[in-house]
């Protein structure tokens, strides 16, 4: 079984960690995936850091959980044009003889109607949702997960960081990053503006 975890990570925190670890001890998959989205349709001027940077990171953030389940899978960051994950799903489904899981957090399912062939998208993944709050309604056909989710944001998490390069005040990482993502944060003035 594949997991499929797909995101901006701009810039990757420890709550997608977190969760990334969460499933991963539920579900034992082969090779859990990371998918850095080049450019969002449904949110183009999402992006920060440059698609480069935001691999960077992601990579310097899983060498930190040390588990070699945890992969980057790069095709959307190196194709032309913006991100769908129908087209990742069906190129990885041609090169995987297993079972892929696409990981959506419940926030996601208002606008996965508008996502670019939501019906191929089922018949290609199992669709697990990541339900932040037990209360959230989840349609009865897909499969939940409850995890107790750690409450850090990318936007949260930049506009933090853009205080701290304001103020002068870039000793100490603000709650949510890794050591070395914050390292390469500030080698980088990332988010100053």
């Amino acid at each position: 079984m594949i997991a499929f975890f797909g995101g901006s990570f701009d810039p990757v925190h420890e709550g997608h960690c977190h969760l990334a670890e969460e499933l991963q001890k539920r579900f034992k998959f082969q090779t859990f995936y990371f998918v850095p989205a080049k450019k969002n349709p449904l949110k183009p001027n999402e992006t920060h850091a440059t698609s480069k940077q935001r691999l960077e990171m992601l990579a310097l953030a899983i060498a930190e959980l040390k588990n070699p389940v945890f992969k980057i899978l790069d095709w959307e960051i190196h194709r032309d044009g913006p991100s769908y994950t129908v087209d990742t799903l069906r190129k990885l489904k041609e090169q995987s003889s297993g079972e892929i899981s696409l990981i959506i957090g419940n926030e996601l399912l208002a606008t996965f109607p508008q996502w670019k062939e939501p019906e191929e998208i089922l018949k290609l993944a199992q669709l697990i949702i990541v339900r932040r709050d037990p209360n959230s309604p989840v349609p009865e056909k897909f499969q939940t997960v409850d995890v107790q989710a750690l409450p850090y944001s990318s936007t949260e998490l930049r506009s933090k960081i853009q205080k701290q390069w304001e103020n002068g005040d870039l000793a100490v990482a603000p709650q949510g990053i890794q050591r070395s993502v914050w390292l390469f944060v500030k080698e980088n003035r990332l988010y100053c503006r």
